[in-house]
């Protein structure tokens, strides 16, 4: 589900008989949802997160905007070339073989 840029990721608990769901693309903050009707779940997400926004406005706290798994990344251009040739041998993207890299190093931070 997506609102506002804000992606969410939905379950459903058997014990508790209720959907529940939470923002996965702002970090460490949590904006968590629940409904015990499926078709009610969009609307607590959508709820959630302008209660969210708005309370950040009101408090005046930063909002965390959601991460578009999109950024720009400026490098040396012999850097950039030795890129590109790993990636030709491994029959990948440039983009592929950088996503592998930053997922591989963020592991090891947790």
């Amino acid at each position: 589900m997506e609102y506002k840029g804000y992606k969410a990721q939905v379950n459903f608990s058997e014990e508790d008989q209720i959907f529940w769901g939470e923002v996965i693309n702002i970090g460490k903050n949590k904006i968590l949802f629940e409904s015990d009707n499926a078709k009610k779940i969009y609307d607590e997400f959508k709820a959630s997160v302008d209660f969210y926004l708005e309370t950040c406005k009101k408090n005046n706290n930063q909002v965390v905007k959601p991460a578009s798994g999109k950024f720009s990344l400026r490098i040396d251009p012999k850097e950039h070339a030795q890129l590109t040739q790993v990636a030709r041998q491994r029959k990948m993207s440039v983009n592929a073989l950088v996503r592998n890299f930053i997922t591989d190093r963020l592991r090891s931070y947790q």
